[in-house]
């Protein structure tokens, strides 16, 4: 591992569970619009996809128009919902405290920015980050890696001293694409085969192990 002065993180999955809390947007916006909601474990391996995607995937018949719809109120449903079904990953609040602390910390997420900075904001976190990328603020998300550039753009760290954290092979990709170190992290829906597979230098069990990867 190079020297490393930026982290740049995924937020679902990687950094928070809010698996719980996109299930049931998705649920209640499909519901209400009377369209088939999909098994929930399917619904749980598309987090981490961009919404409308989930949407398009979850009812192809629909026009643009129609999945901005959903998109809609699924943000609406979410923003009330979300922070009592969210959570911090076991141990994260603590690790990235410490991490803080030695490294410029950055978030590259497929959901758009304010609803990571509400539950950011929520647990206490907020802070701790230099820069919130959302999916508003890219015109291509990963596993482009607009998102990582832009991130460590801000954090004002080179691509060669940073690192890619996430739990998708999406993450991995966009890592690797923007010349950072790809780390992942088997707390989301995606095993270590599969993120080796999109590139990941290393593939870690939690972020407790981040620490000893990143700091000499």
């Amino acid at each position: 591992m190079p020297p490393i002065r930026a982290i740049v993180f995924d937020f679902d999955g990687t950094l928070v569970d809010a698996s719980d809390a996109i299930v049931a947007s998705m649920k209640a916006v499909l519901s209400d619009h009377a369209v088939p909601v999909p098994e929930e474990r399917a619904i749980r391996a598309s987090i981490g996809r961009p919404l409308l995607e989930m949407f398009h995937a979850a009812d192809p018949q629909a026009d643009a128009e129609r999945v901005q719809r959903y998109a809609r109120e699924y943000r609406s449903f979410f923003f009330e919902h979300a922070l009592h079904l969210t959570r911090p990953m076991p141990g994260v609040p603590e690790v990235i405290r410490t991490l803080a602390e030695r490294c410029r910390l950055g978030i590259a997420t497929t959901r758009k920015a304010d609803g990571a900075i509400h539950i950011l904001r929520s647990i206490g976190m907020l802070e701790l980050f230099g820069i919130v990328i959302g999916l508003d603020e890219v015109s291509r998300p990963k596993p482009d890696p607009e998102p990582v550039l832009l991130a460590l753009r801000h954090l004002h760290v080179s691509a060669a001293e940073a690192v890619m954290v996430g739990d998708t092979p999406d993450d991995m990709m966009a890592g690797l694409l923007a010349g950072a170190v790809p780390v992942g992290v088997t707390t989301g829906a995606h095993d270590a085969e599969r993120l080796d597979a999109a590139g990941a230098r290393h593939v870690i069990a939690s972020l407790h192990e981040l620490e000893a990867l990143v700091v000499p």
